[in-house]
């Protein structure tokens, strides 16, 4: 059924949009532990952009084509 299929392809794309929240926890930990200064603060902001820049952009982009498409 295409409906399914839409549904499943719909939710998948949800759980990869997900990936870029556990280093955006992690920064929140981190600035919670005054460790604003350390190197691993540094490198978690910076995979918490290319991950939120290739997951969620993307993946948005197409779920509203999905969803325009009908």
């Amino acid at each position: 059924c295409i409906a399914y299929r839409t549904g499943a392809i719909v939710l998948l794309m949800f759980y990869v949009t997900e990936l870029s929240t556990v280093f955006l926890n992690a920064r929140w930990m981190l600035e919670a532990a005054n460790m604003k200064t350390h190197k691993i603060y540094i490198w978690n902001g910076v995979l918490l952009w290319a991950t939120f820049g290739i997951t969620r952009i993307p993946a948005s982009l197409f779920v509203f084509y999905i969803i325009v498409r009908g």
